[in-house]
């Protein structure tokens, strides 16, 4: 039979105290209430009763097993300060360490804050890439370990912003609010203002060509219309 160790500890400060009792009765003679009957029950339990070291998880908590190691919210006991502490960042996403004891809330995994505008979640099968940002409480906040891991590892979402896409302008129309903007040749560096166009093109190109040839100068981005998600 296993019992914990705080219970091991009280029944044996019990059978420590009557022993002491009963062997002062025995130099001073002195009468005492405690006989050795309870104190010798006591001591033969002892010898039979296996010790479970687990720590207890407290109220509201279980013990850590299986795939709960993906669980942002685990916490590992410590013996040096016997206690309960969370575990660092950088050993979230890894599985336990077989010597220690980590326990879990009951209570489900928390609800996430929603994906900002601009951002997608990660899929499980993709790999966390610098610039990416993950919810360890209740926030997002950008990484700064377990780059080049896989998302499934973790129990706890990753995000990356979206990346916009651009196509070629359509028609003299759409482009005439960005005619007063610089472009540059991608391949030469060439800089230049466009200075004549159509619905068919400008600068005696097609809209497509002049999309993968250019982009604009003030802020790098494609020489096209940016298409919404």
């Amino acid at each position: 039979m296993k019992i914990s160790k705080s219970h091991y500890d009280r029944l044996y400060q019990r059978r420590l105290w009557l022993t002491n009792r009963i062997e002062a009765k025995e130099k001073t003679g002195w009468e005492t209430q405690y006989d050795e009957s309870e104190r010798d029950a006591l001591a033969a339990a002892l010898a039979v009763l296996e010790v479970d070291i687990t720590p207890d998880p407290g109220e509201g908590w279980r013990i850590a097993e299986g795939d709960d190691w993906k669980d942002v919210r685990c916490e590992r006991w410590s013996e040096n300060h016997r206690a309960w502490v969370r575990r660092a960042v950088a050993a979230t996403g890894i599985p336990f360490n077989p010597v220690d004891h980590y326990r879990i809330p009951v209570d489900p995994a928390p609800t996430y804050p929603p994906v900002p505008e601009g951002w997608r979640e990660l899929g499980g099968d993709e790999e966390i890439k610098e610039g990416d940002r993950y919810c360890f409480t209740s926030e997002w906040k950008e990484v700064c370990n377990n780059i080049g891991s896989l998302r499934g590892r973790f129990d706890y979402p990753h995000i990356r912003r979206i990346e916009p896409t651009y196509r070629p302008f359509a028609s003299a129309e759409e482009f005439d609010a960005e005619s007063h903007r610089i472009v540059v040749n991608i391949g030469t560096g060439t800089r230049r203002r466009i200075d004549h166009y159509s619905d068919k093109g400008c600068m005696g190109m097609s809209w497509e060509m002049a999309h993968r040839k250019w982009r604009f100068l003030d802020d790098g981005s494609p020489f096209g219309v940016e298409v919404k998600p």
